[in-house]
């Protein structure tokens, strides 16, 4: 592998606690640590989020999608990019792989990834079209994708089976070093109670619905949600609905620095999304020891099995229902399926997930 120290853009779009924009973050900090001079560029603010010492750039607080603001966004991106010299720029989000590797290109420079992230189905038709034509043309020069399922789909965007690789996200979360009861004391979240977590932005696609519907139906149990988003007073309703207002505990977006310890408030990680490129939050449980019920979709099959999680459908409150209680009832394998999932994780690290990117970039 070349161990030439590399200027590197990761570009990625918008500013938000997502997923892309998490695996930036630790990538940035592992290529950091390694040596390598490396910059994210959010080119828009959605939502800010604590983002540590990384070294970040905002290119535009407007995300209007006038032609004159998408022409004011190209300019800038272009001006970062020549400004910082560098000799490779890493897209991480569909739009900024358009954006960011026609940039790169216009900016001469040589080494241009794109990496994929969603299946197809959740991305816009125009990048469907674009993606494929930068990469046939050149201007991509590279592709990696986030799992086998997620390549299979977007075989398009590299019909000729160009440079690329399956590069999973890599997780840095480990146990915290705290009892259950006090990391509930420092959540301020109930304590003697069994208790539910999830963290994801509050979306249709993370499917906390679900949850709340499930959780109604068990006595006593409760539910903690980390994140924010578009739904928070839709959830909010539902749980007045099913008369478990009280029962729910959104406590909205908590640093990746003391992530673990939300976790480790849990008795159970749940995650029912809908669909998922490669989720940081299941591989974040698993890297605590926290035993997991997920939804049984093809994102999270590629990365464990039913002895490390428990599957259920991402659409039937019964299949959820009946995962959650059985696992709470039963400690044994609760603690089992946490300690074959905190195996498991060692495979996904931050560290692997950079040497494979330094592979592609050559």
């Amino acid at each position: 592998m070349n161990t030439r120290q590399k200027k590197i853009a990761l570009v990625i779009n918008p500013m938000e606690p997502g997923g892309a924009q998490t695996a930036g973050l630790k990538l940035e900090k592992e290529l950091r640590r390694r040596g390598h001079s490396v910059l994210i560029i959010f080119m828009t603010r959605k939502r800010d989020f604590d983002c540590g010492d990384a070294n970040v750039e905002v290119l535009l607080d407007n995300r209007s999608r006038s032609l004159l603001n998408i022409i004011r966004l190209f300019r800038r991106l272009c001006k970062t990019l020549k400004k910082g010299k560098f000799d490779t720029v890493i897209t991480l989000t569909h739009y900024a792989a358009v954006f960011g590797s026609i940039a790169a290109f216009a900016s001469r420079i040589p080494v241009r990834i794109a990496s994929h992230r969603n299946d197809r189905a959740a991305l816009p038709a125009s990048t469907k079209v674009i993606i494929p034509f930068l990469s046939l043309s050149g201007i991509i020069t590279g592709h990696s994708f986030v799992s086998e399922e997620v390549r299979r789909g977007l075989s398009f965007f590299d019909p000729f089976g160009g440079k690329s690789y399956v590069i999973v996200n890599g997780t840095d979360v480990k146990p915290a070093a705290l009892s259950r009861e006090e990391a509930r004391k420092k959540l301020n979240l109930p304590q003697g109670v069994p208790l539910l977590v999830n963290t994801a932005r509050l979306s249709p696609q993370k499917n906390q619905a679900l949850l709340i519907k499930a959780v109604s139906r068990v006595e006593n149990l409760h539910l903690a949600i980390a994140g924010k988003g578009e739904l928070e007073y839709n959830l909010i309703e539902l749980a007045e609905k099913y008369g478990i207002k009280d029962r729910l505990h959104l406590i909205g977006n908590i640093p990746h620095s003391r992530i673990n310890v939300f976790y480790r408030a849990g008795d159970l990680f749940a995650f029912p999304s809908k669909y998922e490129g490669c989720p940081n939050a299941l591989l974040e449980a698993a890297g605590t020891g926290l035993a997991a019920v997920c939804s049984d979709i093809p994102a999270h099959r590629g990365l464990f099995t039913e002895e490390e999680v428990c599957f259920a459908s991402a659409d039937n409150v019964d299949s959820w229902t009946e995962a959650v209680e059985k696992l709470l009832i039963n400690k044994e394998e609760r603690d089992n399926l946490g300690k074959n999932a905190l195996r498991k994780s060692k495979q996904y690290s931050v560290e692997r997930m950079a040497d494979k990117f330094l592979k592609l970039v050559g």
